[in-house]
């Protein structure tokens, strides 16, 4: 999935101003002249003449080749992309009665991804006639909070979603994303 480079940048008979300050290819400036010598320097040079500065007076321009400069963009989003962390949600399923051993095992687990930046969620499904104590789960989800709280804060409050009771923990060094 390719998505365009959006270029809000005018470039050659794009520009509207009758004088510009233009920048060579290497940087240097070359001064305030009429968008015709600029446009002419641009041809000769076989480069395009791009308004990096539309607000100043007069605006600025640069020599530079724009397929090069749309290029290197490109690259430089794939770069930040590629570096940037997806936050993933890592879920972990419990019964109300699960022993306590058990739940730490877990929790181990859930503190591993709290750590490491992703989000937790705690299911605690019930089971037949287990739906009849609920105070079970909720038991069970408050000692699971209790293990991870020095590294995950609750997101989303214990919920029943049908005959399952659900919390949500965020890591706590991470700030939650809109």
């Amino acid at each position: 999935m390719e998505r365009p480079i959006k270029s809000n940048l005018r470039l050659n008979d794009q520009i509207t101003a009758s004088e510009v300050r233009v920048i060579d290819e290497k940087g240097e400036q070359v001064g305030v002249i009429t968008i015709e010598a600029a446009l002419q320097l641009a041809h000769e040079r076989e480069l395009d003449l791009v308004e990096v500065a539309p607000e100043a007076s007069p605006p600025v321009c640069r020599l530079q080749d724009f397929d090069k400069l749309r290029y290197e963009r490109k690259r430089q989003q794939e770069k930040a992309r590629k570096k940037s962390k997806k936050q993933e949600t890592k879920e972990t399923r419990l019964s109300p009665n699960t022993s306590e051993n058990d739940i730490r095992t877990k929790m181990k687990l859930a503190r591993k991804f709290l750590e490491a930046g992703d989000k937790v969620r705690i299911l605690v499904k019930f089971v037949g006639r287990e739906i009849t104590h609920p105070e079970l789960g909720e038991k069970t989800l408050a000692f699971c909070i209790d293990e991870v709280k020095d590294v995950g804060e609750v997101e989303l409050a214990p919920a029943f979603e049908g005959k399952k009771l659900a919390v949500t923990l965020r890591p706590l060094n991470v700030a939650p994303k809109p």
